[in-house]
């Protein structure tokens, strides 16, 4: 039984390892409290039949009239 030593910057990647995986989580956790949030307000908002929304009159434009065919071919 001897000793056992641990390579040089194990425990440096091992802790950065953390800092990255805390970081995520900590990202991870304020995007799901927006989208709670947004959750929330659209909850709470009255529904709105699309059906009822009132539409405008269509205008409708003049195409361009098309060229009329030839009785023979140029080529």
């Amino acid at each position: 039984m001897g000793f056992q030593f641990v390579k040089e910057g194990e425990w440096s990647k091992e802790a950065d390892r953390l800092k990255n995986k805390n970081a995520y989580q900590s990202e991870a956790q304020a995007e799901l409290k927006v989208k709670q949030a947004q959750l929330a307000k659209a909850k709470a908002e009255p529904y709105i039949n699309p059906n009822l929304i009132e539409v405008s009159e269509r205008v409708i434009t003049k195409e361009k009239p098309k060229d009329p065919i030839p009785d023979i071919e140029w080529w």
